[in-house]
């Protein structure tokens, strides 16, 4: 074998902000896999090993440490050329969990995904890491993906799990290592961006919107008194810092009632994304007296950076979205004028590139501390990352629209696709939502600090949210 040169990358604004207030933010994604037929345990590890050795041929990251180099913090990586084999590659943590039922598999399956939330990536080892939950008597498989929110963000993290699944499909059918097509190979440095600032931020124009926008802003907040849910005194008189730290809910839509969530927002040209803001601030509204409400809902900023959206990295960002208070007659026409003017608000921020001068990254141009963090959300009462509707394309490439690739499909069924983050441990309550349309299905993931809201007020809020989406889906 070769041997084998490092390749740095600096992290970007960021990055930065996630490694110093406590490098301790996950992104995990849960599903089920059921096989054509029983598969040993071992074999089932084998091949999830050999799918990852691969993808850490084309995800530079899955190949990374974080050390601090030079007075400054850097990803350091192995660089592979076509020809270099994979044996000495780093080591990606993959733990079996063996259960004796199916019943206990689902169980099991659910309580190592709030574990995965919860416990700390060891940056010395890797970036990310497995847990595969097996039965000796079931083809279902219980995976586990877990990454540092330092290292990747939520749409990356989704693209490397769905090339996974690929490959773990291949394995079965016994397909060459040499006919994947996973994606574009990259290096380490495509991903070298210290500002997240872009061309059009810079723009005169982009610095009065962002004014004019900041003006609005501020006297909406004066004037409109933004509510968060109520707080949990249970569960602040309650929580400790050696408790896991999140509260997690998970919710999902058959695929009859997921094509018609789906008709309906295009009927009434609004994006998913902007109805269900919508329909979670209404839920929230019903639960803080009718008052309104303020949102974040991040958004993947590779397209206005000019980076690929295979590069590995952090380059999402927020948005701020303003939301009046309900009357509680659950209006279908005032729900779509809502609807449509978050579509708007979204479409104007991004246009002039308002997400890039957040407050908390990007305009002092320097990380965020974990003190500062903790006084974040005061006013926010939910945050919406939604990762749209998703597929395995038959060009080895993840997301889009196209149809799922039937190859190998009989061999291999993936069920129950969720995903979420670390919440934020913030002073004032709020909800964290995940939600991804994943093989015809929408799933969704409500998460908060245990410290501030309790298990049964997220449950409340899921179980509104989902009763909404499915009465407009009929």
């Amino acid at each position: 074998m070769q041997q084998q040169c490092a390749q740095y990358r600096s992290l970007n604004i960021k990055e930065l902000s996630n490694l110093y207030s406590g490098n301790d933010i996950n992104i995990v994604f849960s599903f089920t896999l059921t096989l054509s037929r029983l598969t040993s345990s071992y074999a089932i590890e084998s091949i999830s090993r050999n799918a990852m050795r691969t993808l850490q041929r084309y995800h530079p990251l899955l190949r990374s440490r974080l050390i601090y180099f030079n007075e400054l913090w850097r990803f350091v990586s192995q660089e592979l050329d076509e020809s270099d084999d994979l044996a000495d590659i780093i080591d990606i943590p993959i733990r079996d969990v063996h259960v004796l039922s199916e019943k206990e598999l689902a169980i099991t399956t659910q309580r190592e995904y709030s574990c995965e939330l919860d416990t700390e990536i060891d940056t010395c080892e890797s970036l990310c890491r497995m847990v595969l939950i097996t039965c000796d008597n079931s083809c279902k498989v219980g995976v586990i993906f877990c990454f540092l929110a330092t290292a990747f963000d939520a749409r990356n993290a989704f693209e490397i799990t769905q090339n996974w699944i690929r490959g773990f499909r291949l394995q079965l059918q016994r397909a060459e290592r040499e006919t994947w097509v996973i994606v574009p190979m990259q290096e380490l440095r495509d991903g070298e961006k210290r500002s997240l600032m872009n061309s059009v931020s810079d723009s005169w124009i982009s610095r009065v919107a962002f004014l004019i926008e900041a003006l609005i802003f501020v006297i909406w907040i004066l004037w409109a008194q933004p509510y968060n849910l109520p707080e949990s005194a249970y569960s602040r008189e309650h929580y400790t810092d050696d408790q896991r730290k999140s509260h997690l809910c998970f919710f999902s839509l058959t695929p009859a009632e997921t094509a018609n969530f789906i008709q309906y927002c295009n009927r009434n040209r609004v994006s998913t994304s902007a109805m269900l803001t919508t329909i979670i601030a209404e839920s929230i509204s019903q639960k803080n007296g009718k008052k309104p409400v303020l949102s974040e809902l991040i958004i993947d900023l590779r397209p206005s950076l000019g980076i690929s959206r295979h590069v590995n990295g952090v380059f999402s960002s927020l948005i701020y979205l303003r939301h009046p208070r309900t009357s509680g007659t659950n209006n279908n026409r005032c729900r779509i004028r809502r609807a449509k003017r978050s579509q708007r608000n979204i479409e104007r921020q991004i246009k002039f590139g308002i997400p890039y001068h957040n407050l908390y990254y990007l305009l002092p141009n320097k990380p965020l501390e974990k003190g500062d963090l903790r006084r974040r959300g005061l006013l926010v009462g939910y945050v919406l990352e939604d990762l749209g509707t998703c597929y395995e394309r038959n060009d080895g490439e993840s997301g889009g629209t196209e149809a799922n690739n039937d190859d190998g499909k009989d061999m291999l069924k993936v069920e129950n696709m969720f995903f979420a983050v670390t919440p934020t441990v913030v002073k004032a309550p709020r909800i964290e939502v995940r939600t991804l349309t994943y093989d015809g299905r929408l799933y969704f993931t409500f998460d908060a600090c245990a410290k501030s809201i309790s298990e049964d007020v997220i449950r409340e809020v899921g179980n509104a949210v989902v009763e909404y989406v499915s009465r407009i889906s009929d």
